[in-house]
């Protein structure tokens, strides 16, 4: 399967752990949307996440905010919170390869395909 180009800037999500085929919709969201480390200068320009397993793009949600994890013993890690869906992000992206940014055996958690600047 030939990479394709993600437009816009995107963070891709290692779910890898946690994912299982048959998951629901909001199953994945859940294990997708929250705990990550994201540096103040990505937080700001992510608008896009992308889950990861296997290399394949599982999932993708249209950032609408980060905000701190709810979680108190995750302090220091962020969770973001959906926009309303964008008409054919999932059709474009979901089953595709994730590569370079995150291929399969990917030992990373969280990359991205843009630099902080």
């Amino acid at each position: 399967m030939k990479p394709i180009t993600f437009a816009g800037n995107f963070v891709f999500l290692n779910v890898s752990r946690l994912y299982r085929v048959g998951m629901s919709e909001a199953e994945l969201y859940d294990i997708t949307r929250q705990a990550w480390r994201v540096a103040p200068c990505r937080r700001e320009r992510v608008q896009y996440a992308a889950a990861v397993q296997g290399g394949l793009v599982r999932a993708v949600y249209r950032v609408r905010r980060w905000r701190p994890c709810a979680v108190p013993k995750l302090a220091g890690r962020w969770e973001f919170e959906q926009a309303a869906p964008e008409a054919g992000l999932r059709e474009r992206y979901v089953g595709q390869p994730a590569a370079p940014y995150m291929p399969p055996g990917s030992r990373f958690v969280v990359q991205y395909n843009f630099e902080c600047r």
